[in-house]
C-alpha cells in the first residue's frame, strides 16, 4: 500500500513538475543585432512595398545608405529608421518576457498546490517520514528553480515597470545623440556604431545593469541618513573664589581671637605620716 502510494505520488509529482518547468521556462531570448538579423540580411524590399512591417523602411534606408555613403541625409534616414526598428524589437522582446513571466507565475502556483496535495496523499497513505521529506524537497527544488529562471532570464517580476525603464533609457539616448551629433558629419560606419550603442540598452547586460542601479537607488531611499548628533553645549568655567584681603586692609575681616580655656583649679595637699 505504501509503495503504491509512493509510486503514485512520485508520478503525479514528476508530471506536474515537468509541465510546470516546461511551461514556465519558455524560450525567451534578447533580439539579435539589427545588423545581424536574418530579416534584415535576407528580406528584399521593392520601391512599392508598403505595410506596417518595421523592417520595410529600415531595409530601404539601409540600402540607400550603403549605395550613397557620401550623402549624409541618407545616413540620417538610416539612423532614424534604425532607432525605430530597435525600439520596435525591444517592445517585442518585453512582450515575450511578459508572457513568460505570466506562465512562470501560474506554474509556480500550480506547483505549490500540487505539493500540498501530494504531501497530503502521502500522509493519508501512512508513507514514511523519509518519503514525505524527499517529496517536499523535490517540490522545494522545483520552486527554487523557477525563481532562479525568473531572476536570470526575466530580470524582475514587474516586467512592465522594467520595460518603461528601458524605454526611458532609449529615449534619453536618442536625445543625447541628437544633441551631440552633427548631422552633416554622419557616416555609414558612424551610424552603425551609434545603433550598436543604442540597442545595448535592450540587451541582457544593459537590462541587468538598469535593474541593479534601480535596486541600489531604492536601498538608498529606503535607508534615510541618521539625524545629526546634537552639538554639546560648552560647560561654563567655574568662577574663581576671590583672594582673601591682607590683614588690616580695608574690607578685610577682623582676625579671630584665640581663647584659652581656663583649667579647673586643683588643690594639692601633702599628707605627712
Amino acid at each position: 500500500m505504501q509503495k503504491e502510494a509512493r509510486g503514485a505520488g512520485r508520478m503525479v509529482m514528476a508530471s506536474i513538475m515537468g509541465s510546470a518547468l516546461l511551461g514556465g521556462c519558455a524560450a525567451v531570448s534578447a533580439p539579435p543585432s539589427v545588423l545581424k538579423d536574418p530579416k534584415v540580411l535576407r528580406q528584399q524590399t521593392e520601391p512599392g512595398d508598403v505595410g506596417v512591417d518595421a523592417y520595410i523602411a529600415f531595409n530601404r534606408a539601409l540600402a540607400e545608405a550603403q549605395a550613397n555613403r557620401a550623402d549624409y541625409t541618407r545616413q540620417a534616414d538610416f539612423l532614424n529608421e534604425g532607432f525605430a526598428l530597435v525600439t520596435y524589437r525591444c517592445n517585442q522582446y518585453f512582450a515575450g518576457l511578459g508572457a513568460a513571466e505570466q506562465d512562470l507565475r501560474f506554474a509556480r502556483k500550480q506547483t505549490t498546490l500540487a505539493s500540498g496535495l501530494v504531501l497530503s496523499m502521502l500522509g493519508l497513505a501512512h508513507a514514511t517520514t523519509k518519503a514525505v521529506a524527499n517529496t517536499g524537497a523535490l517540490f522545494s527544488f522545483s520552486v527554487a528553480s523557477m525563481d532562479s529562471y525568473q531572476d536570470v532570464y526575466i530580470y524582475s517580476p514587474e516586467v512592465r515597470t522594467l520595460q518603461r525603464l528601458v524605454l526611458d533609457a532609449l529615449a534619453s539616448h536618442r536625445k543625447k545623440v541628437a544633441k551631440d551629433t552633427d548631422v552633416t558629419q554622419l557616416t555609414y560606419t558612424g551610424v552603425i556604431d551609434i545603433l550598436a550603442d543604442y540597442e545595448a540598452h535592450c540587451q541582457p547586460q544593459g537590462i541587468r545593469d538598469m535593474v541593479n542601479q534601480s535596486l541600489n537607488q531604492s536601498k538608498t531611499t529606503a535607508e534615510p541618513a541618521p539625524p545629526p548628533r546634537p552639538t554639546p553645549e560648552p560647560t561654563p568655567a567655574p568662577t574663581p573664589a576671590p583672594e582673601p584681603a591682607a590683614p588690616g586692609a580695608p574690607g578685610a575681616p577682623a582676625p579671630a581671637q584665640t581663647r584659652i580655656k581656663a583649667l579647673p583649679h586643683v588643690d594639692v595637699r601633702v599628707i605627712s605620716r
